[in-house]
């Protein structure tokens, strides 16, 4: 998962997973790309996808990269909590054509809740440290 981040304030992500399957782990899926409305335009997008790409670029076996056709709406709300915060995070997708149909079924509870935990690993990550991991 890739973040950009304007004053502490996360205005942009795309996300990035590889197949499991055998047959198809030569494949990099590309999801969850979403922009700020008040970033729009500034370019940001481009950035947070060639970060992303980068990133691919690098996974041993990865041959091609897939973009799934689905339109997602994420809301974050932070609030404080003992010495530090608590953020409540919405995440839908809508499916916008059959890749999309596929990638809303295979959205299970489990498969969201392992990819909160790496999301909250790598955003607590660089908030701490200022750097991605």
């Amino acid at each position: 998962m890739v973040g950009a981040f304007v004053e502490r304030q996360l205005v942009g992500t795309a996300g990035f997973y590889r197949a499991r399957s055998i047959k198809e782990r030569h494949k990099g899926h590309v999801w969850g790309v979403y922009v700020t409305p008040a970033m729009r335009g500034s370019g940001l997008g481009r950035g947070i996808m060639n970060a992303l790409l980068e990133h691919a670029s690098r996974v041993d076996g990865i041959e091609q990269i897939v973009l799934f056709l689905t339109a997602c709406r994420l809301t974050i709300k932070l609030r404080p909590s003992g010495a530090g915060s608590e953020a409540d995070v919405t995440y839908t997708h809508t499916s916008l054509g059959p890749r999309g149909d596929e990638f809303v079924a295979s959205f299970t509870e489990a498969h969201y809740r392992t990819l909160m935990r790496d999301w909250e690993f790598r955003i607590n990550h660089f908030l701490e440290h200022g750097a991605a991991c």
